[in-house]
């Protein structure tokens, strides 16, 4: 149940009503034995009250619900000692205070009236001038709706503030990520030092290979040339002059005579034969 519809349903069963109160509390016991008429519930949960037996007293006081007790029966009431009437007229200090009261007065009776207007139509009653406690009472619920609505709008602003510093540090974080993407594209002194060494390491290394590699290709020619010299070498002396043949001796050469005679024949009869 909405606070409103609390209001208005203690209302239904408040007004109009009888009521006395605990004369037991101190700041009720002005009021003990007396009866009093609920005149309506203000919208702070409090009930207006306005107690009979006095002709001077027409104010009506606004007192919690659970000191007061709804009676079927009027009872019978203390005698109350009525104050003299007085006949002096009010100074122009009183009038001019009561005409800005009065002044007051209408201008909370017309807001209290604009915020108790509700969807339903309430029939409409003839126009009551406030008392002193209905209007302290209005402008309480006046200032508990301004509460309300400041702690509403603080509560906005705050939340829209947390929005705003998220946002801000969203848009850092993004910054600062896209600053080392840019930083990583390109080296710092140190890398670049380092690079340097790097290259120059390998194109020593580059160099020394070359090098190896023309030696290698050097002590390969060298091999090659002291072969092709040797095998040089080794024709000349194949188509080189037979030495001087060593001189035979008488017996020697009266053997190499007979083998010649005895091939010569041979040879004739093969060239005979091959004619035939």
């Amino acid at each position: 149940m909405y606070w409103y519809d609390r209001i208005e349903k203690l209302k239904q069963d408040y007004t109009d009503k009888q009521v006395s109160v605990d004369g037991e509390r101190p700041e009720l016991c002005r009021f003990r034995g007396k009866v009093g008429r609920v005149k309506t519930i203000n919208m702070s949960g409090r009930a207006l009250v306005e107690f009979e037996g006095s002709a001077n007293d027409i104010g009506w006081y606004d007192i919690e619900l659970e000191y007061l007790k709804v009676i079927t029966q009027k009872p019978e009431s203390e005698p109350i000692e009525e104050e003299p009437e007085t006949s002096t007229a009010p100074s122009q200090l009183e009038l001019a205070r009561a005409e800005k009261e009065r002044l007051d007065q209408s201008e909370v009776a017309a807001e209290a009236e604009a915020s108790t207007t509700t969807e339903t139509k309430e029939p409409e009653q003839p126009a009551k001038k406030l008392s002193p406690a209905e209007l302290l009472a209005a402008a309480r619920a006046k200032a508990a709706d301004n509460k309300e609505t400041s702690s509403a709008a603080d509560k906005t602003d705050k939340e829209a503030r947390a929005a705003e510093r998220a946002r801000k540090r969203a848009e850092r974080q993004k910054k600062k990520a896209e600053g080392k993407q840019e930083s990583s594209g390109k080296l710092s002194p140190a890398q670049l030092l380092a690079a340097a060494r790097e290259q120059a390491k390998k194109n020593k290394v580059a160099e020394e290979t070359k090098d190896e590699k023309v030696e290698d290709e050097k002590v390969e020619d060298e091999k090659v040339e002291d072969e092709k010299v040797e095998d040089e070498k080794v024709e000349d002396e194949k188509t080189a002059e037979p030495a001087e043949e060593k001189k035979l001796t008488p017996a020697e050469m009266l053997a190499a005579l007979r083998k010649k005679t005895a091939e010569e024949p041979k040879e004739a009869d093969k060239s005979d034969t091959s004619s035939s």
